[in-house]
């Protein structure tokens, strides 16, 4: 691997080490879908690291951890701002018929993505992923403005969900771009890479601000 990569490593894992560190001091339960985002980003970014090195970017193995990895990360999204909006609707009536229906409606999307693989069986792996991950998003980003709402309109006191909520919004503005990019075709695959990590690392940081 190049240092770039390695440096990225390094980066990634310093970062999703010090948010952990940081929910450990009483976040845990407040915030589990964000501490068990971080885990599963922490297994899967070592898991990807050594596959690729040991058996190389093209090989299949590399391929199944990157794009399972993908796949848990874009359902684990929805989870976190679900999880949110539970959160922000704290002192509401109907706080958890609205959290039940939103992770109905999660697990719709994801019979609905299931079932579109039947006509995306013909086409390459990584395009029909990656159509299915622009479903996630897509649902993610409509989602964060309606967190945005709840605590816009209660003018919510809680100034920790605005960052963990600017934090997510700048990581799925991220992922949108690289998402556009990725369908373009494979020669902007590296710019949209880019667009991934380094706002997926601008959010950890973000986040680890917030629960620091």
């Amino acid at each position: 691997m190049s240092p770039y990569e390695w440096g990225l490593l390094v980066v990634g894992i310093s970062l999703q080490s010090m948010v952990l560190s940081a929910m450990l001091k009483g976040y845990i339960r407040s915030y589990p879908f964000i501490f068990s985002y971080i885990i599963v980003n922490l297994l899967s970014t070592v898991v990807q690291f050594s596959t690729k090195h040991y058996y190389g970017a093209r090989s299949r193995e590399f391929a199944q951890a990157y794009w399972i990895s993908d796949f848990a990360g874009h359902a684990m999204m929805l989870m976190i701002i679900i999880q949110l909006i539970r959160v922000a609707m704290e002192k509401h009536n109907n706080r958890d018929m609205v959290y039940w229906g939103l992770l109905s409606g999660a697990a719709v999307i994801g019979m609905v993505s299931f079932l579109r693989l039947q006509g995306l069986s013909a086409q390459p792996i990584p395009r029909w992923i990656t159509q299915i991950g622009r479903d996630y998003y897509f649902s993610a980003v409509i989602l964060n403005l309606i967190l945005w709402v709840a605590l816009v309109r209660v003018n919510h006191p809680n100034k920790q969900l605005y960052l963990l909520t600017s934090g997510l919004g700048l990581q799925l503005s991220g992922a949108a771009v690289a998402h556009a990019l990725r369908m373009a075709g494979r020669e902007y695959w590296f710019v949209a890479n880019l667009f991934l990590v380094t706002t997926y690392l601008a959010n950890l940081i973000v986040w680890y601000v917030a629960l620091k």
